[in-house]
């Protein structure tokens, strides 16, 4: 996915940057925005900001991924999420999808051992 941030006004492109892409904290404006608490967001905006909050929304709409977004535990979700990919390299979705593709796994080799024991659950 190709985020084009030169959609938003310059002075808050490297915080959405560094937020949408490695989970890092932005400031009470943007966090404010990301959280979609205009009231907050009007409250940290100076008159720059005010005068671009519409551009910021627009941009997080349209561009950002919609997880990110919306909600003070989306962005506590997505911070968290970064923090492990850059940590370990692999996000929570990636390990509940290997541990799905485990458990299917097993399932399989317990359903074919299963076909192959005798009636005393000596392999046959």
């Amino acid at each position: 996915m190709s985020i084009n941030y030169d959609l938003l006004p310059s002075h808050i492109r490297a915080g959405a940057r560094r937020y949408i892409e490695d989970g890092v904290k932005p400031g009470g404006f943007l966090a404010a925005v990301i959280c979609n608490d205009l009231q907050e967001a009007f409250a940290w905006a100076d008159d720059i900001n005010r005068e671009c909050l519409r551009e910021v929304v627009r941009f997080f709409y349209n561009e950002a991924p919609s997880d990110c977004w919306g909600s003070r535990n989306a962005m506590g979700e997505w911070m968290a999420m970064r923090k492990a990919k850059r940590k370990h390299g692999v996000t929570p979705a990636d390990l509940s999808a290997c541990n799905a593709r485990l458990r299917a796994t097993h399932r399989q080799a317990q359903a074919e051992l299963t076909e192959h024991l005798g009636p005393d659950g000596e392999i046959g």
